[in-house]
């Protein structure tokens, strides 16, 4: 009992609020990626992929990180060709702002894409994890159980964490 309450307190004592600098971090990034996806700009959707993550996936297909980036941005590109993007919405105001458990702040952020296909517009739901790795905020898309498991393996800190499924319905 004694060796509970003694850890209880321990992680409350690292456990902290985010900060109001990391806030504004935080709000720049989710705008530099809200631009950059309104404007098809998939230099810079890349760029909000975890470094730790690239380097994973590179080694596991081995290929340099360069070679895996134009590759994603090739992806992206050839997935835009059949569908459009008609709108896309991350809801900061109704982020949830949670503690790892050693106390380090992460934010699961609304999103919505909303995709115009042939067969019509399909609006993709979930959240989207914001999470510092150093000093830079970096995000990603958790309602996917690869994205989750390859997260999972580069950052085990998040091993323990529940992400929320993602949603997929037709739209008019």
């Amino acid at each position: 009992m004694a060796l509970a309450v003694l850890l209880f307190a321990l992680n409350c004592a690292v456990a902290r609020p985010i900060t109001p600098a990391e806030r504004t971090a935080l709000t720049d990034t989710v705008a530099r990626f809200d631009a950059a996806m309104r404007g098809t700009d998939l230099e810079a959707i890349a760029q909000t992929v975890p470094p730790k993550v690239l380097d994973h996936i590179a080694k596991q297909a081995n290929v340099t990180v360069e070679q895996l980036r134009t590759t994603l941005i090739d992806q992206i590109k050839t997935a835009l060709a059949a569908d459009t993007i008609d709108s896309f919405k991350m809801d900061l105001a109704e982020a949830e702002f949670l503690e790892l458990p050693d106390g380090k702040p992460y934010v699961l952020i609304p999103t919505e894409t909303v995709v115009k296909t042939e067969s019509g517009k399909m609006a993709v739901g979930g959240k989207t994890l914001a999470f510092m790795d150093g000093d830079s905020w970096y995000l990603v898309r958790v309602s996917e159980p690869q994205q989750v498991n390859i997260l999972r393996a580069v950052y085990p800190e998040f091993a323990t964490i529940e992400m929320p499924e993602g949603t997929m319905k037709a739209v008019q």
